[in-house]
Parts: structure tokens; sequence; C-alpha cells
């Protein structure tokens, strides 16, 4: 390796060029250097002088000790749209998942994350897995977290009480929908879901999608798949969430009427789409193909294949663990903002993104150590 800054990984440097995604070009202009050199930085043949590294952290809004950092990456990520998602997008995504375990990496020193409590489910393969066996699967799950045969009050929060880092923010593309891996880093699942459309329902059942991969698909390599076999595997995924939030014999007996008006009246309780529950009534027999496209059709009529009814009002589930651990942490006298935020290497506006903590919280001024005594 050419001198340079020691201890430098490229890999980081990738990392975070990717989560801005920029391409090698792009950064290379933006730090006055050739594209090769960037190049060469990050496979680990050269490493960057200080003047380098300013300037990277300059063109990526990041800070210098972040290309410090060791880890190993995730080797399996499962992409939710996966179609009809932008490999740029992809792999955005993955880097931020990255920077969130950073960002665990770091708070686990001094706080306790839930511990892993993911059922075992031992599917086997891909071609092993049919629809009964998806059934129990979501099953298996609500009796693992005793949480009953009704609707589910919070699908997120059951991801962080069962140990899961779930981050969820804006990537810049309305089809990315979430992605997740079994992190070799902290040894616990790391979920981000995409809040580019603001809606709660389908927020929730991205959760629950990425849960099914989480507990159904853990032996299987997304990148060893054909076309058809992903496509499989996003169906048995999108089969379990349907299973996990709207069970068999419960949500049959909900379904008293088959008109428009009343699944509206039942979205409140269940908080799933009315297209998610018209295709789980269709796929539990309740009715068939034909009545089923009658009630696509009259949804698209009304509009509501864009936005439904209700969507407006419902409130979005939202990660807490983070932030929690982060303000515990600063609030208790840990480390302060200036001082987390050197250790993780990022900036305040990508920290608080990731952790859904208010903007500008970890650029607050410190309180005061003394002050006026209030005599009245």
């Amino acid at each position: 390796m050419a001198r340079g800054a020691p201890g430098f990984n490229g890999v980081r440097l990738e990392e975070a060029r990717l989560a801005r995604g920029l391409t090698q070009t792009s950064l290379a202009q933006m730090v006055g250097r050739d594209s090769s050199t960037v190049s060469a930085w990050e496979a680990g043949r050269q490493s960057p002088d200080w003047e380098g590294i300013s300037r990277l952290c300059n063109a990526l809004s990041v800070r210098a000790s972040l290309f410090e950092k060791t880890g190993e990456a995730c080797s399996d990520h499962y992409f939710r749209s996966n179609s009809s998602v932008t490999v740029g997008l992809q792999k955005k995504s993955k880097a931020r998942l990255r920077w969130a375990e950073l960002l665990e990496s770091h708070l686990s020193r001094w706080v306790e994350f839930a511990d892993l409590d993911f059922p075992n489910l031992d599917m086997g393969a891909l071609a092993q897995i049919d629809d009964q066996a998806i059934e129990e699967a979501a099953e298996q799950c609500r009796d693992h977290w005793n949480l009953g045969t009704g609707p589910i009050k919070d699908v997120v929060a059951i991801l962080e009480n069962a140990g899961a880092i779930v981050v969820k923010e804006e990537l810049g593309g309305v089809k990315m929908d979430g992605v997740s891996a079994w992190s070799p880093d902290c040894q616990r699942p790391v979920v981000l879901l995409a809040s580019d459309k603001a809606s709660a329902v389908r927020s929730r059942f991205d959760a629950a999608h990425e849960l099914g991969h989480l507990v159904m698909h853990r032996s299987i390599s997304p990148d060893q798949l054909s076309k058809a076999e992903y496509a499989e595997m996003e169906r048995q995924a999108h089969r379990f969430a349907s299973a996990f939030l709207l069970p068999a014999k419960t949500f049959s007996r909900d379904v008293q009427r088959m008109e428009l008006d009343y699944f509206i009246s039942i979205k409140r309780r269940w908080r799933v789409s009315i297209a998610g529950m018209i295709m789980r009534a269709h796929s539990l027999g309740i009715f068939g193909d034909e009545y089923k496209e009658r009630l696509f059709k009259y949804m698209s009529a009304r509009g509501w294949r864009r936005a439904e009814p209700l969507d407006d009002e419902l409130i979005a589930e939202k990660p807490i663990a983070l932030a929690e651990a982060i303000k515990l942490c600063i609030e208790g006298g840990i480390f302060g903002r200036e001082e987390f935020l050197s250790a993780v290497g990022l900036e305040s506006f990508d920290v608080e993104s990731l952790a859904c903590l208010p903007r500008g919280y970890l650029r607050q001024e410190a309180a005061p150590v003394v002050k006026l005594k209030d005599f009245q």
C-alpha cells in the first residue's frame, strides 16, 4: 500500500460514497483526484494523505474517524419490491444499514438493547416452504411473543422488543419499501423501512414483510436466487405479512360484509390497507377471483388505488430504540453530543435521521453548569 494516513479503511469510504448516492467518478471530481485514485483508496491499494481525507470528509459530510472503523458487512440483504428498485438505491440502503450498525455498536458499550428473541423456525429450502407452512410460521411468531389472535398494535415495537435494530428514513425512491439483514457485527437483525411514501398501513405491512424474511429465509442467500426464485421468496414474505397481521380465523370472522365501505370500518381496527384486506380475504376463500376483481375496480373508480380512506389519519409506527439509547447516554452524562458524533464518525443530520431523533437534537448546546437562583 502507498504511504498515506495510517488505519484508513477503504470499505468505509465506499460505504460513505454509496450512502450519498455517488459514483467513483463524481466523488473524484468533488475531491479533485482521478477516479482511479478513488478506486484504489476504496480497494485498499492506496491510502489517502491527510489533505485527501479532509477533502473526502467535506465532500461526503462525514468525519475522519469513520474511515478508521472496522467491521464485517452483512452478506445477504432482503429487498422489498426488489424488481423495481435500482441498484444504486439498493447500495444506498445497504450503506445506511451499515451506519445503523455503527450506532448500535458504539451505544451497546453503555446501553443494553433488547435480548435477541426471534423464534427459531427452520423452514428449509425455498421450494419446501408452501402456503400452509407460511401460515403456521406466522402463527408461531404470534404465539412466541404472546400476541394473541387480534390486531397487532405496533409491528415496529415487536421487532425492536425482539432485539432488532430498526431505522426508518426517506431514501429518495418511492418504490423502495424496505430492506433487512442479519448483521454479523451486532449479531442481531437490522431493518430499514423507507418512509418516502407516508402511509402508516403500508409501512406497517413492510415491517411485517421484513419479519417474514428474517424468520423464514435466514438460511437462504438472495444473491444466489434466480429472478423467478426471488419473486417466490418475495411472495412468501408477502403471504407471511398478511397472515401475521390478519390471522385466518379471527379476520375471517371480522369480514361480516364484503362491501368496500365495510372494509373502511375494519381498516381502523386491523391497520391494514383495504387492498391488503381484500387480497387476504380472497386467499382465505371468503370470495373468489371475480368478486376480488370487482372490488378492485370499485376502488379504482373511487381513486383509492392511489390513496385510501384513513391513510391521512392513521399514525405511522416509528422506531424508538436507537433514539432512547442516545438520549439516555447524552442526558445521563455518559458522553456529550460532539463526543458521540466524533466517535461514530457521522454528522448530526445522519444520526438524527437514522435514529428518528428530533431534527437539531444533536446540535443543541449543552445546558449551563451554573445558573442564577430563582428568588420568586
